[in-house]
C-alpha cells in the first residue's frame, strides 16, 4: 500500500508533461500522452516481452516497449476524457495491490471491467447485509462444488429464492439465506413475498438463518469475503460470472467496505414443509383472507422451531451438501 491518494496520483499525470512519471517503489509510470490519452505502465523486469492487447469499451491494454528495451511493459489507459477519475481510481488500486505477474494483472483488469464507466452507487446496509449472508454461504461450500454452487446462485437475479440446484421437481432444492441484523431473541426475518417460502415448486426448500450485525470493529468484511471466493475458482469463466452476478447485485469494488460482526455459532438451517410458520398464496386461499387485503411482507419468528433444524449446519459439517452433486 503506498502513501498515493487520488488526487496526488491525478497530479502526477496532469504535470507529467509528455514525459514518463515513475512512482518510486511501485514499478509504475503514468503520463498523459499528445492525443489526451491516459496511460499507466507497469514493468516486470523478469518476464520476457511477449505480444498482447486486451480493451473493452474505452479501456484497453497492451504490451510494448515505452521507455525501456529490457522487462515486460504493460500499458493500461483510456481515451475517454470523461471518465477520468474512475481511471485514476482504477490505477491506484492497481497500484495499491502490489501487483506481481502479468496474469495477476489481467485478472484485476477482467474483474474491474463490469463496473468501468459506472456511476459509484451505494450500496444500502440492508442489501449488504443480504448480500454478506449469502456471500458467506457460498464461502462456506465452495470447496465442494465450485462451478454448482456460482451457477446456482439467484439471488442477485432478484428470483424467488437464494440458489436454486436442479432442474426439475423431484430434484430441485431451493435455499433461502435470511439474515438478521439484531441480537434479540428470539431471532426474527422478514419473508418478502407469499412465494418465498412455498414449496411447491421445488422437492426441498431450505431457510439459512443468520445473525450479524454492521460494525468496523467486526471480522468479516464484503471485499474480504470476495477475495477469499475469488481463490477458491480456478475457472476463469466461472469467475467471470461471480464477478456480474455481483455487479447485478449493486456491489461495486469502489464502494466503502461493509464489515461485520458475524454469530457463526448460530448459523441454523431449517427444513421447510407443511408446518412451518408460513404463509403461502395457498394459505391465504384457504383461510379466505379478504382479496382486497394485500400481503407484502411478513415477519416469522424463530422460536421453537427445534423440529426443524438440519442438523449438519455449514459452519459445523457440509457433508450434507455432498447430495446436491
Amino acid at each position: 500500500m503506498t502513501n498515493l491518494t487520488n488526487k496526488n496520483l491525478e497530479n502526477r499525470f496532469r504535470n507529467s508533461q509528455k514525459r514518463w512519471q515513475h512512482i518510486e517503489q511501485t514499478g509504475w509510470s503514468v503520463l498523459i500522452q499528445d492525443d489526451g490519452s491516459w496511460n499507466a505502465v507497469i514493468t516486470f523486469n523478469h518476464i520476457e516481452p511477449f505480444e498482447f492487447e486486451w480493451k473493452v469499451e474505452g479501456l484497453y491494454c497492451r504490451t510494448g516497449n515505452f521507455f525501456s528495451e529490457t522487462g515486460l511493459q504493460v500499458l493500461v489507459g483510456t481515451n475517454y476524457s470523461e471518465n477520468e477519475s474512475v481511471y485514476v481510481d482504477l490505477i491506484l488500486d492497481l497500484i495499491n495491490k502490489n501487483i506481481e505477474n502479468f496474469d495477476q494483472l489481467i485478472d484485476e483488469l477482467e474483474f474491474r471491467r463490469f463496473w468501468w464507466r459506472k456511476e459509484v452507487g451505494i450500496l444500502a446496509p440492508k442489501l449488504a447485509l443480504g448480500l454478506c449472508g449469502e456471500l458467506i454461504f457460498i464461502n462456506q461450500l465452495l470447496d465442494e462444488s465450485k462451478s454448482k454452487l456460482i451457477t446456482a446462485w439467484t439471488g442477485p437475479e432478484k428470483s424467488r429464492h437464494d440458489f436454486t440446484f436442479g432442474n426439475d421437481l423431484d430434484s430441485k432444492i431451493n435455499f433461502e439465506i435470511k439474515v438478521s441484523g439484531s441480537s434479540e431473541k428470539p431471532r426474527k426475518h422478514v419473508i418478502s413475498s407469499l412465494s418465498q417460502l412455498d414449496t411447491q415448486d421445488s422437492n426441498k426448500l431450505v431457510l439459512v438463518s443468520m445473525e450479524m450485525n454492521i460494525d468496523t470493529s467486526g471480522s468479516v468484511s464484503l471485499r474480504g469475503l470476495i477475495d477469499q471466493i475469488e481463490e477458491k475458482i480456478e475457472l476463469r469463466s466461472i469467475r467471470e460470472l461471480f464477478w456480474e452476478k455481483l455487479s447485478e447485485y449493486g456491489w461495486d469494488p469502489r464502494h466503502p467496505d461493509y464489515v461485520f460482526n458475524v454469530n457463526f455459532e448460530e448459523i441454523q438451517m431449517y427444513d421447510v414443509h407443511s408446518n412451518f410458520p408460513r404463509l403461502t398464496g395457498n394459505i391465504i386461499s384457504l383461510i379466505g383472507l379478504d382479496e382486497r387485503i394485500g400481503i407484502k411482507e411478513y415477519t416469522i419468528s424463530m422460536l421453537d422451531l427445534e423440529g426443524f433444524v438440519i442438523k449438519d449446519c455449514i459452519n459445523r459439517n457440509v457433508q450434507w451438501f455432498r447430495m446436491l452433486k
